[in-house]
């Protein structure tokens, strides 16, 4: 039930009445990219839009929350990890740094609540093989399995869920009533949604303006369920590439927000194991990062699961070209820490600006940078071949990076602290 970092889900139909979102299909996309309609240019006429000024780049955040049932659980601060999750988000959402991002939300799990959520004895679904065993990783007990290869932390194994005739709990697999056998509990399958299209999103909402309404779906909506991972992530994602190709100069950035693993609605969770199940979710951001998108990973456990947390999360967020995911321990302010990880995440973005199609037919080592400040001073920028390579010295980098071809100039960490109101970029002679 646990997922990544801290962000929510709630039904794509209840969000669409708040933020605009709605549930629709997936688009397949040739390929990356700006419009296969855009009009041929001239390197002259290239370098005259350079010339003018490039302003920073529009912001879109695509935010998958898992609301899972463990997100109830208590973090030191004597509230849930929930509570600590909205408060930061209110936090950021009003931040009048954040003005003029666009954002859109969706949660998972989604039900369909014609389909009871458990059963007892492999009956009371939509059919017999609908009923899958449900059990806990012990000792932690902080995971929710059905095999042992589901249980994320080495040396632990799936105790299963079930009761005896006369009262009282105990394993199915192997026994342990005083009298009759052991009644297995589990879950109906088909009760959780595991269609990507339920997860995905189509409109966006922009702060300020609409940050109550953002911050009020999250607070209003109701935990419970298992983490069907997979569908939701691949749903957000898809809708964020259609965003994409309709908009191209944006910078686009989805984020994935959990406190566990994903539980179901994946079959290599049960015939591989987690691992397989991890893997899937990194091909989802691969995906993504190949159509030009960034993909962060947030993730709040205890100090016992963390260690293999982070091995796991940093998998999902190296491929989808963030490096490594910001995982929180609920033994500490969870809220504060996810604020900063928030802010950390606007921060590193503020500082793009969108280059002119047909930026691919000039020689970028031969381009002059210099960004004016708001004091009417300017700054010389020198270019770096990655994010990696800045140091405080400043400068700037193209995202994607050579050979690739661009979309973006992105400033050094150091050179977006002078607070630049646009960059000038010249072609040298």
């Amino acid at each position: 039930m646990r997922a990544s970092h801290v962000w929510m889900a709630v039904p794509c139909v209840a969000l669409s009445t708040v933020l605009g979102a709605a549930c629709g299909a997936r688009t397949d996309l040739e390929a990356p990219g700006r419009s296969h309609s855009e009009p041929q240019q001239s390197p002259e006429e290239i370098c005259a839009k350079l010339e003018a000024g490039l302003e920073p780049v529009q912001v879109d955040l695509f935010f998958l929350f898992d609301a899972s049932g463990s997100m109830s659980e208590a973090t030191v601060e004597g509230i849930s990890k929930w509570q600590a999750l909205t408060q930061a988000m209110w936090a950021f959402l009003f931040d009048p740094s954040a003005a003029g991002l666009k954002i859109g939300i969706s949660f998972f799990p989604q039900h369909n609540y014609q389909v009871p959520a458990f059963c007892a004895g492999g009956f009371g679904c939509a059919g017999s093989q609908d009923c899958v065993p449900y059990g806990v990783c012990v000792p932690s007990g902080a995971t929710m399995c059905s095999t042992d290869a589901q249980c994320p932390t080495q040396g632990e194994h799936c105790q299963l869920s079930g009761y005896c005739p006369l009262g009282g709990e105990c394993d199915p697999s192997v026994g342990g009533c005083a009298q009759g056998e052991c009644a297995g509990i589990g879950y109906c399958a088909s009760h959780t949604k595991c269609d990507n299209e339920s997860y995905r999103i189509t409109g966006l909402s922009q702060l300020p303006d609409d940050a109550f309404g953002v911050a009020n779906a999250i607070e209003a909506h109701t935990l419970d369920g298992f983490t069907p991972t997979l569908p939701a992530y691949d749903g957000v994602m898809q809708s964020a590439i259609d965003w994409q190709a309709d908009n191209p100069d944006d910078l686009i950035i989805t984020v994935l927000a959990t406190d566990g693993f994903p539980t179901l609605c994946d079959p290599s969770l049960q015939e591989s194991g987690i691992e397989a199940g991890i893997a899937n979710l990194a091909s989802v951001a691969q995906e993504g990062s190949d159509h030009g998108l960034r993909s962060y990973v947030l993730g709040v456990f205890n100090a016992q699961e963390e260690e293999s947390a982070r091995e796991r999360l940093d998998t999902i967020a190296e491929a989808g070209g963030t490096g490594t995911a910001h995982v929180v321990r609920t033994d500490e302010d969870v809220a504060g820490e996810m604020v900063e990880a928030l802010n950390d995440l606007r921060l590193e973005n503020a500082c793009s600006f969108a280059l002119p199609p047909g930026i691919e037919q000039l020689d970028l080592n031969q381009l002059s940078v210099t960004a004016k400040l708001e004091n009417g001073d300017t700054l010389d920028l020198v270019l770096r071949t990655n994010a990696a390579a800045c140091d405080s010295t400043g400068g700037y980098y193209f995202d994607p990076p050579p050979p690739a071809i661009p979309h973006h100039i992105v400033l050094c960490e150091s050179s977006c602290a002078a607070h630049p109101v646009s960059i000038v970029v010249t072609c040298k002679d």
